[in-house]
C-alpha cells in the first residue's frame, strides 16, 4: 500500500518503540492493522525490517511476525529511507535517498551485530543462505564474520568478488575455519594421547572427508583472484580445491587464454618460476602457458575483438576461416564483462553478426547475467539488450528460449529509471508483471504517454483460458488503477488522474466514491475533485 502522511507517521512512531507494552498499546490505541505495514515486495517500506534496523527486542519482532501475518522471513526488499519534511511538517518516503539499500530481515540483524535477534529470526525460519552475496559484502565486519561462518554461509564466486578487494581476510578465515580446524586437530591429539591405533586407510579417508567440506563447481571462483592479482587468495583456493590438480590447471589455462591480456600470463609465469606462492604445477602446464605467449594467441584474440567492435562480420568470417580458428576458444562465454555476445550487443552489432556468434559459439542458454551498459550493476542479458534498444536481437534471443522474467527485470528497469515507452511496450507485449515502484516513478515524472500505455495493457487470452483468467486480469487492472490514484495524490500529480480514470474497468459510481474518500475528507478535497473532473 502507498502510505498517506498520517499512516506514515504511525509507521515511524512504531518503528522507534523498543518496549513491548508501548508498542502493543500504540497499535491498540490507534486501531492499527499491522498487516497493512508489511511490504515483502519492496514497494514502499516494511515495518519488520525497520524495527529490526532500529534494534527492537525479539518479543516486539515476534509480535510483528504474527500480527503482520508474515508467511516467510526470506524476502528481499529495497529498504527506503523515511525523511521528515520540516516545511510541510510531515514524513515522506525518499525513493531516491543515497542510503536506500537492498535488505532482508536477517541481514538487517547481522548488520547491527545483533546475533541474539539473528538467531531468533533463524529459529523462525530465516535462511542465512537466502542473503545475497552483495549484501553480505556490504555488512561483513570482524564482529559478525564468526557468526556467518558458524551458520554455514557458503563460499561462491559472488562472495569472493564482494570481499576480495578490502575484506579478503574473510576468504582466508573461511577456509581455515572449515578445513583442518581446531576440532579436527584435537581429535588427532586425543588419539595420540590415548595411544589409539588408527589405520593409514582410515586417516586418509578422514582427510579426504575434511577436504571435501569445501567444494567448487566451476572456474568462476578463480576469476576474481586472477583479475585483481590476489595470488595469495588464489593459492588458498587452489590448495583447498578437492578436484584433481589437472582439472584446476585446465581452468587456469582457460581463464588466462580467454579472459585476460598477455601481461597476465607473463606475470603468472614469473610467479610460478620464482616460487613466490609455491604452486605445484606440472611441467606440461607451464609449457602450455609459455606457448600462449609465443603462438600469437593474444594477438589473434585482439583482432577478433576489433572486428566485432567494428561490426565487420564479413571480415570476421574470413579471418576465422583463413587462420583455422575455433571462435569458441576465444569466447569468454557467460562472462559478465567479456562474453562475446555481450560485446556484439554493446557495439550495436547487426543481426547477421549476432546469428554468426550464436552459430559458432554453441550457447546452451541465454539466461545469464552481464555487467550493465553503464558498468554499475549486474543485469540479465535480455535487460542489457533492451536497454541498448537492440530490438531485433531481443526478439531473436526470446525466440531462442531466453526468459524475459529472468533476474527480476522490472526491478532493474525501475532502479535504473530506464522507463522509456518503447522498452515498456516490449515488456508489456511479453506479459511481464509490472510493479508499483514503476507506476510511482511514471506518475512522479508526468510521463502521460507511458501511463496510458501501462493502463491500457491488453494481455492475449485464448477462449479456453478466458473463463479462468478474466477475473485475474481484471483484478490486475483494478490493482494498478487503485495504486495509481494514490501515487497521483502522493506526488501531487492531479493531472494524471483523468488518464487513470479513463482506463479504470470498474463502474463509475465505485470509482467516484473511492476518489471522494481519497480527497473528499481533506482540506481542499472538494476543490481537488472539481479540478480533476472539471465540474
Amino acid at each position: 500500500m502507498l502510505f498517506n502522511s498520517e499512516t506514515l507517521e504511525h509507521f515511524v512512531e512504531l518503528s522507534k518503540k523498543k518496549n513491548y507494552k508501548d508498542f502493543k498499546d500504540y497499535i491498540i490505541g490507534n486501531n492499527i492493522d499491522l498487516s497493512k505495514y508489511k511490504d515483502t515486495k519492496g514497494e514502499n517500506v516494511d515495518i519488520l525490517i525497520k524495527c529490526i534496523e532500529n534494534d527492537a527486542p525479539s518479543h516486539v519482532i515476534e509480535y510483528i511476525i504474527i500480527n503482520g501475518q508474515y508467511e516467510t522471513l526470506n524476502y528481499k526488499i529495497y529498504n527506503k529511507v523515511i525523511v521528515f519534511i520540516q516545511t510541510r511538517n510531515t514524513y515522506m518516503i525518499d525513493y531516491y535517498h543515497c542510503n536506500n539499500r537492498e535488505d532482508t530481515p536477517l541481514a538487517s540483524a547481522i548488520r547491527n551485530n545483533n546475533f541474539e535477534l539473528a538467531n531468533f529470526l533463524i529459529n523462525y525460519g530465516a535462511d542465512i543462505k537466502f542473503i545475497p552475496c552483495e549484501i553480505i559484502g556490504e555488512i561483513l565486519n570482524k564482529k559478525n564474520q564468526l557468526f556467518l561462518l558458524e551458520k554455514g554461509y557458503p563460499i561462491s564466486e559472488n562472495l569472493i568478488r564482494e570481499t576480495i578487494w578490502n575484506k579478503k581476510w574473510f576468504i582466508k578465515q573461511y577456509h581455515y575455519y572449515h578445513i583442518f580446524n581446531q576440532n579436527f586437530i584435537l581429535t588427532f591429539l586425543k588419539r595420540y594421547e590415548n595411544k589409539l591405533q588408527v589405520s593409514t586407510v582410515q586417516i586418509k579417508k578422514e582427510i579426504e572427508v575434511e577436504q571435501s567440506k569445501i567444494s567448487y563447481d566451476d572456474e568462476s571462483v578463480y576469476y576474481w583472484p586472477f583479475k585483481f592479482n590476489q595470488y595469495d587468495i588464489l593459492k588458498i583456493i587452489y590448495d583447498h580445491d578437492s578436484r584433481p590438480k589437472v582439472v584446476i590447471q585446465s581452468i587456469f589455462y582457460k581463464l588466462l587464454s580467454q579472459h585476460y591480456e598477455k601481461e597476465k600470463t607473463e606475470t603468472f609465469l614469473k610467479i610460478i618460476k620464482n616460487k613466490e606462492f609455491d604452486f605445484s604445477f606440472d611441467p606440461d602446464f607451464i609449457q602450455q602457458l609459455e606457448n600462449l605467449i609465443t603462438n600469437q594467441h593474444f594477438y589473434k584474440r585482439k583482432i577478433i575483438e576489433n572486428l566485432i567492435e567494428s561490426n565487420d562480420v564479413t571480415q570476421l568470417k574470413k579471418y576465422v576461416k583463413t587462420n583455422h580458428i575455433h571462435l569458441e576458444d576465444f569466447n569468454r562465454k557467460y562472462d559478465k564483462y567479456n562474453d562475446m555476445l555481450r560485446s556484439v550487443i554493446k557495439y550495436n552489432g547487426s543481426i547477421e553478426m549476432v546469428k554468426y556468434i550464436l552459430k559458432e559459439c554453441s550457447y546452451d542458454h541465454f539466461n545469464y547475467n552481464v555487467i550493465s551498459p553503464d558498468a554499475t550493476d549486474v543485469v540479465s542479458l535480455l535487460f542489457f539488450t533492451i536497454s541498448l534498444s537492440q530490438y531485433k536481437t531481443f526478439n531473436l534471443l526470446i525466440e531462442k528460449g531466453a526468459d524475459i522474467n529472468y533476474g527480476d527485470v522490472m526491478t532493474y528497469v525501475t532502479k535504473k529509471e530506464l522507463i522509456q515507452v518503447q522498452h515498456i511496450k516490449y515488456f508489456l507485449d511479453y506479459n511481464v508483471e509490472l510493479n508499483v515502484d514503476l507506476l510511482n516513478k511514471v506518475i512522479d515524472k508526468n510521463q502521460m504517454k507511458l501511463l496510458k500505455l501501462i493502463l491500457k495493457r491488453k494481455t492475449p487470452i485464448s477462449n479456453q483460458q478466458w473463463n479462468t483468467m478474466i477475473i485475474k486480469e481484471r483484478d490486475k487492472q483494478i490493482y494498478l488503477c487503485q495504486n495509481s490514484y494514490k501515487s497521483a495524490k502522493y506526488y501531487g500529480k492531479l493531472n494524471t488522474i483523468n488518464v487513470i480514470y479513463e482506463n479504470d474497468p470498474r463502474d463509475q459510481e465505485i470509482v467516484v466514491r473511492e476518489l471522494f474518500q481519497l480527497f473528499g475528507y481533506e482540506r481542499n478535497g472538494y476543490k481537488n475533485l472539481k479540478i480533476i473532473f472539471l465540474i
